[in-house]
C-alpha cells in the first residue's frame, strides 16, 4: 500500500471522526441522526479522485470506509477514540488512538463555524459552513440531520488535506457487526506498520 494513497483515503476520515463540538454558536450537527450509507469521492492533492462507501450509525459513534481502490476497511469507534485498518487478505487488523494519531489533522477540535449559504450535493439539500480551527480551516456543506455532503480540510502543518463530496445518499439499518472486526482476524505487525505509514 503506498503511503500518500493511504493518507489521502484516512486522513479525512480520522479528521472528521476525532472533531469535536464547536467552541462557539452557531454550529451545524457534524454527525447523521439516522444511520446512512453515502458514496463519496475523495480528491486527494495532486492525485486522481478515489470512489469511497462511508456507512455511518445513527449518531456518528461508528464509522466503516470501503473502497475498491484500497484492499483494506477502515472502522473508526469515536467512543473509544480508536480506529482499526483491517486488512482482509492478510485476515489481520491494526488499531491505533485517534487523538494520538495525529492531533493536528482533526482540524475540526476546537473549530468556530460560520453560515455561507445553502446548496443542493447528491440530490440533498444542505447548508454550507466554513470553520476555523487552531490546527486549520475547513468548509462543508452539511444536511440538517448531519450528513457531510461535500467538504475541504486545510491543515496548518500539512497543508491542503483535500475534498470530498458525495454522489449517493442512502439511509437505512445498519447492521452492528458492519463496525466489528471480523472473527477470526488478529492484530499483525504488517498491518500495524501499513497504518503507522499514515503518520
Amino acid at each position: 500500500m503506498r503511503t500518500m494513497f493511504l493518507r489521502s483515503v484516512a486522513l479525512p476520515l480520522f479528521a472528521v471522526a476525532a472533531g469535536t463540538a464547536a467552541t462557539a454558536s452557531p454550529a451545524p450537527r457534524l454527525v447523521p441522526d439516522r444511520d446512512v450509507t453515502v458514496e463519496y469521492r475523495l480528491f486527494p492533492p495532486g492525485s486522481p479522485e478515489i470512489p469511497v462507501r462511508a456507512e455511518i450509525a445513527a449518531g456518528g459513534q461508528r464509522l466503516r470506509a470501503t473502497s475498491d481502490e484500497l484492499p483494506a476497511i477502515i472502522i473508526v469507534n469515536r467512543a473509544a477514540e480508536t480506529a482499526s485498518l483491517v486488512v482482509p487478505l492478510l485476515r489481520a487488523f491494526a488499531r491505533v488512538g485517534i487523538g494520538d494519531y495525529d492531533p493536528e489533522t482533526t482540524v475540526l477540535r476546537g473549530a468556530s463555524f460560520s453560515r455561507a449559504g445553502q446548496d443542493v450535493v447528491a440530490g440533498q439539500p444542505c447548508a454550507r459552513w466554513r470553520a476555523a480551527s487552531p490546527h486549520g480551516t475547513a468548509s462543508a456543506c452539511i444536511t440538517a440531520d448531519g450528513v457531510i455532503l461535500a467538504g475541504t480540510m486545510r491543515s496548518d502543518r500539512r497543508g491542503d488535506l483535500g475534498s470530498l463530496r458525495a454522489v449517493r445518499v442512502s439511509y437505512g439499518a445498519l447492521p452492528a457487526n458492519a463496525f466489528e472486526i471480523p472473527a477470526g482476524f488478529a492484530l499483525n505487525p504488517l498491518a500495524q506498520s501499513a497504518l503507522r505509514m499514515l503518520r
